[in-house]
């Protein structure tokens, strides 16, 4: 069975004037375990489409389906539930908490959704990510790049079966891109995380099994 199937999935926004389908009619299947990175210019509804998978948007036609769980056609209650279950998600924006440390702004999502802390798994992969000494700082003490670690450990420490990454590498420099490239292959060997990644880059994509082009709402090329 596949591990994502999504069927003519459509999101529209209206403005003044018209109708803008930021998603327009996809249809695709992921197994578990892809790794796929979604390319297309800016405006051509690969982010819409990750906030979809996400079940942080609600598709105005189509099916999602995502290890069985149909989400577009669940509540938003039980859509929480299986996101925080089953989904991790880093957006472009690192959303950490400025007056907690790295392990605080790790391990407090978990205390508030009332899943049970694995220090041994925060630690492994700290270690992994090669930012454990910095567990104890702040987040205005931390890089860029380093900020955008603590957010992907962040997403991986409830052991997701899918890892959604929107624009990741979008304010770094290319050091620390190749930094994160480095993570997000050795997370994908390690944990075997389906990973879907946003991006434009070029350099980004190529670290992926698969690539999306989306363009104008539809997928231009996948494979």
């Amino acid at each position: 069975m596949a591990f994502i199937e999504v069927k003519g999935l459509t999101k529209e926004y209206a403005t003044q004037y018209r109708k803008i389908s930021a998603v327009n009619d996809i249809s695709f299947v992921l197994e578990e375990g892809d790794f796929v990175a979604i390319k297309g210019k800016s405006g051509s509804g690969k982010s819409t489409l990750l906030h979809l998978l996400a079940g942080l948007m609600i598709p105005d036609k189509g099916e999602i389906s995502i290890d069985g769980v149909v989400i577009s056609k669940t509540n938003k209650k039980d859509i929480q539930k299986f996101r925080r279950e089953n989904i991790g998600i880093v957006f472009q924006s690192f959303e950490l908490l400025p007056y907690h440390n790295i392990l605080e702004n790790i391990v407090i999502p978990l205390h508030i959704n009332h899943i049970a802390v694995d220090m041994d798994q925060v630690e492994m992969l700290l270690h992994e990510i090669g930012i454990y000494h910095l567990k104890d700082a702040f987040p205005n003490e931390l890089s860029g790049g380093e900020q955008q670690r603590v957010a992907i450990v962040r997403a991986l420490v409830h052991n997701p079966k899918l890892l959604l990454l929107d624009e990741p590498s979008g304010n770094l420099d290319s050091i620390n891109t190749q930094i994160l490239l480095d993570c997000l292959k050795k997370i994908h060997k390690l944990k075997k995380p389906t990973i879907l990644l946003v991006t434009h880059d070029d350099e980004v994509a190529n670290i992926a099994c698969k690539k999306m082009v989306i363009k104008d709402g539809k997928i231009e090329r996948f494979g």
